[in-house]
């Protein structure tokens, strides 16, 4: 199955399941659905990036946050984030919400396609070993923070439009 074949649930502005739809549907109409966001910093509080792979069907090759996941029907927010560390870096550990549900609405470089959201942000201290989802991940390091914070300025690190929100509301 494609990733744009995903069912997803339609929510309302305060969270309320409406309907389902397929991802591709999602992002051509502008649906509003679910997702969560994950930052991991090592205990040197430096934070892992991913460099989005080439076959991704949105701003591939764009640095992201170190595990972004939409949310499958019935499921919570911290399960999504959960089954996203297993699946794209191998990876389990606790994890601590740092911005509540709030809203992302991120139009791709076209601005043929919205990514429209309520997101639920989380990070997570985590000193072991990835195993990067090739299919998902081109690549992905750690950065000190205000490495980052140059890089977004000089315009030499190429960010999605979601991961530039969430930064912002956690790096102010």
């Amino acid at each position: 199955m494609s990733e744009l074949d995903e069912i997803l649930e339609i929510v309302d502005e305060n969270n309320n399941v409406i309907s389902t739809a397929t991802r591709k549907e999602c992002y051509e109409k502008g649906l509003l659905h679910r997702a969560v966001n994950i930052f991991i910093y090592n205990s040197k509080g430096q934070v892992f990036l991913h460099k989005r792979s080439e076959k991704k069907f949105k701003f591939p090759l764009y640095w992201d946050l170190s595990c972004s996941e939409h949310v499958k029907p019935q499921e919570s927010f911290v399960e999504a984030a959960k089954r996203g560390l297993k699946e794209e870096l191998a990876v389990q550990m606790d994890l601590e919400e740092v911005i509540p549900i709030h809203h992302v609405d991120s139009p791709d470089e076209s601005g043929k396609y919205h990514d429209n959201e309520l997101v639920v942000t989380y990070k997570g201290i985590y000193d072991g070993e990835m195993n990067l989802d090739p299919g998902e991940v081109a690549e992905g390091k750690f950065f000190n923070v205000e490495e980052v914070n140059r890089l977004i300025e000089t315009g030499e690190l190429k960010v999605t439009p979601w991961f530039l929100e969430d930064w912002k509301l956690i790096n102010p």
